[in-house]
């Protein structure tokens, strides 16, 4: 399974779960500039695939792993800044049910 299809698959679930959980994809990359002649970097290395607030405030941090990916050093280091700070950091991995990987957020 492709990446964007599992993690649109996870967006879809989070909705019907919890359909009060504000989430929204946050990617990390390199882009050109509409004139081409400028390259830009978005996001912060490391931080997850997916980003929200549950309805009580707290920070959502959402991981996606497809296969044999695993979380990089710079990943790990987020979701400690994260879960140190209150916040709840999910990786959510495509060979177990979505649901039951997010029954934390019911």
């Amino acid at each position: 399974m492709k990446h964007q299809s599992f993690l649109k698959q996870v967006l879809l679930a989070i909705s019907t779960i919890n359909s009060s959980i504000r989430i929204w994809q946050q990617p990390v990359g390199l882009a050109w500039t509409m004139d081409k002649k400028r390259m830009m970097k978005f996001g912060l290395p490391g931080q997850a695939d997916l980003s929200g607030i549950m309805p009580n405030g707290t920070r959502l941090e959402i991981e996606i792993k497809v296969g044999r990916d695993i979380q990089s050093e710079k990943q790990v280091n987020f979701q400690k800044m994260i879960e140190k700070n209150k916040g709840i950091y999910l990786v959510i991995k495509d060979d177990k049910p979505i649901e039951e990987q997010l029954k934390c957020l019911a």
